[in-house]
């Protein structure tokens, strides 16, 4: 049996390059995948204790806000190399502290985790639109996902 996979994209719909998973799982929930639901979550990680249950594998986009920022790079983590303590998110948790609270409560969360995160700039102001480096990530990264489950 195919293992069960979802694609979660996290951000603010508001927050300009914040809203870079959402702009992935808006690309591909265009047309349907083969093999991999696609959902967003826009109230940040803990939507992941709703989202998550039920499947096997996990492949989260995010943006992620570094040091020294260079919109538009794309890095891919697992769960297992998330800087102890998480790291920096607009959102309420992070990633690897929902996952943990989840396990907690008994919550069947996926085994297999795939962290693909967009670099941004911290936000200076709240809109919708996305900075050109970070929409060309978005549109690269929809594109592997696409390759990966062809619809």
């Amino acid at each position: 049996m195919a293992q069960r996979t979802i694609i979660v994209g996290i951000g603010s719909p508001i927050a300009g390059d914040d809203r870079a998973g959402l702009a992935v799982a808006e690309l591909l929930a265009a047309s349907p995948l083969r093999g991999a639901d696609v959902r967003e979550a826009r109230a940040g990680a803990l939507d992941l204790l709703d989202l998550l249950p039920g499947y096997e594998r996990a492949i989260l986009v995010d943006c992620l806000v570094t040091a020294d920022p260079r919109p538009g790079r794309i890095h891919r983590l697992g769960l297992a190399s998330m800087p102890a303590g998480g790291w920096t998110t607009p959102h309420d948790i992070g990633i690897a502290e929902a996952f943990e609270l989840g396990r907690q409560m008994g919550i069947p969360m996926p085994e297999e985790v795939e962290i693909i995160a967009i670099e941004a700039a911290p936000p200076a102001v709240l809109t919708d639109a996305l900075t050109p480096a970070v929409q060309a990530a978005v549109e690269t990264v929809a594109g592997q996902l696409r390759e990966l489950f062809p619809g």
